[in-house]
């Protein structure tokens, strides 16, 4: 799925350079007086990358509009780039912004939602509760103003976020700070008692159990106050005083880490569902709504 939604991106980003290549048919001369194309302004942090043939503003190069459909990834940051300045900006910048964006903290060993307990400053979790840090990942890259042109040409950059695996639908924005994660950045399995090795998929596709936490513990930390500290975890990004979502889905504590499962000393804290039902999209966010399960 990865190479699919690269290749779309890709035809996006080029389907100005056929236009610009090739020669015009049938070899007839043209006269006149040469004028420069307009580049694209530049788009709205917020705006997402299309989809070939939807429409929206920009230039032949790319087609900006709502986050509203099924889209190739959201703009988190816009670079002006000052005359004689670098082009384009450090990838690692654009990352930054995608992470800020989402409403997560980087912490160095992963991620928190902003406004979470602090750990040491070697990163160490504290030792109550465990610093659950939450396994974030977004493919990122800079799209230029001119994507045919010198890279200096450009006067602005976009930094596109999107899903990894497949396309994104809804949008990132606050996704941890009170807005709803799209389903395709979140972990999921379709079994509901995961363990460090199995198959994940993207939580856009049906699932019964979702990865939201991953800490550093050790012999001292009682299973019971692990336990408990999962399902606060749970609370807080479910985004509503009962995690268990009336009775539908339960925070369950599992030995490992499901990232890097050579990894000692770790447990990982996930969402399942109380039966045997497969549900869509990522319960990040969830609030008051309903869970949407797979028809």
């Amino acid at each position: 799925m990865t190479g699919r939604r690269s290749v779309g991106i890709a035809l996006v980003l080029a389907a100005v350079a056929v236009a610009t290549v090739l020669p015009g048919l049938g070899g007839r001369r043209i006269d006149g007086t040469p004028i420069p194309a307009a580049l694209a302004a530049s788009p709205r942090i917020g705006e997402c990358l299309l989809m070939p043939g939807q429409t929206g503003t920009g230039s032949g190069d790319a087609s900006f509009g709502p986050c509203d459909g099924t889209t190739l990834g959201e703009v988190v940051a816009v670079h002006h780039r000052a005359i004689g300045s670098p082009a384009p900006p450090p990838e690692i910048s654009c990352r930054a912004s995608a992470v800020r964006y989402a409403g997560l903290l980087d912490l160095g060993t992963g991620y928190a939602p902003a406004g979470s307990p602090p750990t040491s400053a070697a990163g160490s979790p504290s030792a109550e509760p465990p610093a659950w840090t939450y396994p974030f990942r977004v493919d990122t890259r800079w799209i230029p103003q001119a994507p045919t042109l010198p890279a200096t040409t450009s006067a602005w950059y976009a930094c596109l976020a999107s899903p990894p695996t497949t396309w994104q639908q809804g949008t990132l924005a606050g996704a941890f700070t009170g807005g709803r994660l799209p389903g395709a950045y979140g972990r999921c399995w379709v079994t509901t008692d995961p363990r460090p090795g199995n198959a994940m998929v993207a939580c856009r596709w049906p699932h019964s159990a979702e990865l939201i936490g991953i800490a550093a513990v050790d012999g001292d930390v009682a299973p019971a106050a692990l336990q408990q500290s999962c399902r606060q975890l749970a609370a807080a990004l479910l985004g509503r005083a009962d995690p268990t979502v009336d009775g539908a889905v339960s925070a369950e504590v599992g030995p490992g880490d499901p990232i890097d499962p050579m990894a000692s000393g770790a447990a990982f804290c996930y969402l399942r569902t109380a039966d045997d039902r497969l549900i869509d999209g990522s319960l990040v966010g969830l609030k008051s709504a309903s869970l949407s399960y797979q028809r």
